[in-house]
């Protein structure tokens, strides 16, 4: 039986062989060639195209989106208001009545009857209409 030498990461090799090979793949610097070169720029420039184009993308839907959120603070500010207030303001028909006699407009609203405003005319309120006949 032959003698049996231990190699420094502990394999058995037969005594007398002092040299042991063997093929590994390892991780090394490689010098690209022109081609790969050539290929890498225009795989750069699409990636980098294509990073732009998504960040225009995602600067338009945070722009419609923060539009979405203000649009909906302002409905909540609005409804907070009504409730709060518990009034609101709206066109409301209403009757004036213009008396010459007195000088007064008297605004009183159609739906409650209401008088809102009762004030002395000024300067051109009191010049009565003229009816002419046609």
């Amino acid at each position: 039986m032959a003698k049996v030498n231990k190699d420094p990461a502990g394999t058995s090799m037969p005594k007398g062989d002092t040299i042991k090979s063997n093929v590994e793949d390892r991780f090394l610097d490689y010098k690209l060639t022109e081609k790969e070169v050539a290929e890498a720029s225009q795989s750069l420039a699409t990636h980098l195209g294509q990073r732009s184009s998504l960040d225009d993308q995602l600067k338009t839907i945070k722009a419609e989106f923060k539009a979405k959120i203000e649009k909906c603070q302002a409905d909540i500010n609005l409804q907070a208001r009504l409730v709060r207030d518990q009034k609101e303001t709206r066109l409301i028909p209403c009757d004036v009545e213009y008396n010459y006699t007195t000088c007064m407009i008297k605004v009183t609203r159609k739906d409650t009857k209401e008088i809102v405003s009762d004030r002395k005319m000024i300067g051109d309120e009191k010049q009565m209409d003229m009816k002419f006949k046609e």
